[in-house]
């Protein structure tokens, strides 16, 4: 960003006194209160109204206890949280997107400059189809999703299958590349099957390139094929509450094994319980309490 306001480091030479280190290494040099935070960047070219943004996220994200937004400069912004079941909530509703531009996202305590914090990935739901029902599972729906980028979870069912038109996959990739359309796998015998990949909730993206954060008319590649090779029949709806699977097997994050959470049918709903931590909750017993709440 320096380097944007004509500051050139590598042409920069530090004098005896600038270069004299000052410690503040400290724990009393610490603030305590860098928690709870997320650092965002708008994934575009433009300028952003940072008022719009500041309204339009906290329109979109609904907290009672209050968030806390500061800018940040290029496109950058930090989030402060209530608490870490709030910021959770947030995370695992990503993507999240301001005038149709994705809203990177990155944990941040406050080690480094927010400049230093690499912004360039961000997690989809995938919809994964073309593919024979038989290798529509659990399993092959995690080995998808680490093939795509840093696989999260799988919608399934109660027997670890996701038949159905597509197969949904949650994966963390890197928007700095191409979105992928298409995988090849190999099935028994070696046969060759292409699934074609869909995204929910995707936001502005390139038909030239591929690639998110600008449309055709700025991208730099513009002209050099005469057909786009990507399209809106990339952009996926987000599955109908009867075509939802009711299991959602998610990954660990520390020990890498993939633990099964039962949907809630409702996506405001099941954002909280992942924010809450992993646990089990039948439809039916749902049902049950709701039909007949216990009286105290």
């Amino acid at each position: 960003m320096e380097e944007k306001r004509g500051l050139k480091w590598n042409k920069i030479k530090l004098t005896t006194e600038e270069e004299e280190a000052l410690v503040i290494g400290n724990s009393d040099d610490v603030t305590n209160t860098v928690n709870n935070c997320l650092v965002g960047r708008v994934l575009t070219h433009e300028k952003i109204d940072m008022t719009a943004l500041k309204s339009t996220m906290k329109s979109e994200w609904r907290f009672a206890k209050g968030l806390d937004i500061i800018e940040l400069g290029n496109s950058m912004a930090l989030f402060q949280f209530a608490n870490a079941r709030d910021k959770a909530r947030v995370l695992e509703g990503t993507p999240w997107a301001f005038h149709k531009n994705l809203l990177i996202l990155s944990e941040y305590d406050g080690s480094i400059t927010p400049e230093s914090l690499e912004m360039n990935r961000c997690s989809f739901w995938i919809q994964i189809s073309n593919l024979p029902l038989k290798w529509m599972n659990q399993r092959v729906g995690e080995r998808i999703g680490d093939k795509l980028g840093c696989f999260e979870a799988v919608e399934v069912d109660e027997n670890g299958n996701g038949w159905g038109r597509f197969m949904r996959v949650r994966v963390n990739i890197d928007v700095s590349k191409p979105l992928r359309r298409f995988m090849i796998l190999e099935l028994q015998k070696r046969e060759r099957c292409r699934v074609i990949l869909r995204y929910e909730r995707l936001p502005i993206f390139c038909f030239i390139c591929g690639v998110l954060g600008h449309s055709e008319k700025s991208c730099g590649n513009s002209g050099e094929e005469e057909e786009s090779q990507y399209g809106v029949w990339m952009k996926a709806r987000e599955p109908r509450k009867e075509d939802r699977k009711n299991i959602i097997v998610w990954r660990d994050r520390t020990s890498g094994l993939a633990s099964p959470e039962v949907l809630d049918l409702t996506e405001d709903e099941l954002i909280e319980k992942f924010a809450l931590g992993v646990r089990m909750v039948t439809s039916f017993a749902l049902a049950i309490s709701y039909s007949f709440p216990l009286k105290l």
